[in-house]
């Protein structure tokens, strides 16, 4: 497989599993959406916006050079106070994303990236793998507040995901 090809594939599965994520929330009530459940941040809504702006910031941002407008991009999280605007945070994100990766050519995986709080020289391809294990640090942490309630966390398992199978988890 072509190196942008796997990328394309393992953002198909992030995409996928944040929407599974969204849909896992939108069967609870706000209330429970929004109560801290002593994770790193806090609540399902605090970290589903996380996991967002970590993928928008570096793909959107950092990588094609404007970082300076990343600030004035950020509302606090408390400002999510609705469904609506969650899946439009989601979606005005991955509009970008989608269109950043139909354009990814191999030697842009070689591109070297700086964050201004990260020290040191990194490429494309490692900040779109630091999106992704960063995405996954915190779903962890959503699963296991899933199962603290005896509920069962968002379907995220990469062969059902990336092959739209309906599985049976035992």
């Amino acid at each position: 497989m072509e190196e942008v090809d796997f990328y394309r594939r393992l953002y198909k599965y992030n995409r996928k599993v944040l929407e599974n994520l969204l849909g896992r929330m939108r069967r609870m009530s706000w209330k429970e959406v929004i109560k801290d459940r002593g994770t790193g941040l806090g609540s399902f809504r605090d970290t589903f916006v996380h996991m967002v702006r970590v993928h928008d910031a570096w793909v959107n941002f950092i990588v094609p050079g404007r970082v300076s407008e990343l600030p004035k991009h950020r509302p606090p999280l408390s400002s999510y106070r609705s469904w609506a605007s969650l899946r439009e945070l989601f979606l005005a994100t991955w509009k970008h994303i989608d269109k950043f990766l139909a354009q990814l050519r191999p030697k842009d995986l070689r591109k070297v990236v700086r964050a201004p709080w990260m020290p040191g020289r990194y490429t494309l391809a490692d900040v779109l793998m630091q999106c992704t294990f960063e995405e996954a640090h915190h779903l962890g942490e959503l699963i296991g507040a899933s199962w603290q309630e005896d509920k069962a966390p968002p379907q995220m398992m990469w062969i059902p995901i990336l092959y739209d199978q309906r599985v049976r988890v035992y």
